[in-house]
């Protein structure tokens, strides 16, 4: 059996602020993996070209309006391709900077101190004391 090549074939992710037609189930679905008694992480697995980052890129667009409690998420869309390097350490360096420049993430909060770190090395990062996310 032959298998034909996908016909939306397209360069990068779609990045429009427009109607996004079709992926209002895998949003609920996302959104409901979020607000759960115990969430869990999500896999979004498939082919090349279906529209795996965009989903993603969009979701992270229009979260706030489909989640309960917006105010308890920060959720951002994280690129690998804007990580020019491919050493771990910058890899968590491109995660903090996009974390700090989420509209979500206040200026005076603990998170946004904890992610002022000159060096990403994880054995220096391993040494510090750990950061009380969760009330106690």
């Amino acid at each position: 059996m032959k298998i034909e090549a996908n016909p939306f074939v397209a360069a990068s992710k779609i990045e429009i602020d427009g109607p996004f037609i079709g992926r209002e189930v895998d949003f609920k679905y996302v959104v409901s993996q979020m607000e759960a008694a115990q969430p869990t992480s999500i896999n979004i697995v498939g082919d090349k070209k279906l529209g795996k980052s965009c989903l993603l890129y969009r979701f992270s667009q229009v979260w706030e309006n489909l989640v309960g409690k917006p105010d308890k998420y920060v959720v951002i869309y994280l690129s690998c391709d804007n990580v020019l390097e491919s050493r771990e350490n910058s890899f968590y360096q491109h995660i903090a900077e996009t974390l700090c420049a989420s509209n979500h993430v206040p200026k005076d909060s603990e998170l946004f101190a904890a992610m002022q770190v000159d060096d990403w090395t994880r054995e220096k990062q391993l040494l510090k004391p750990t950061m009380k996310f969760f009330p106690a």
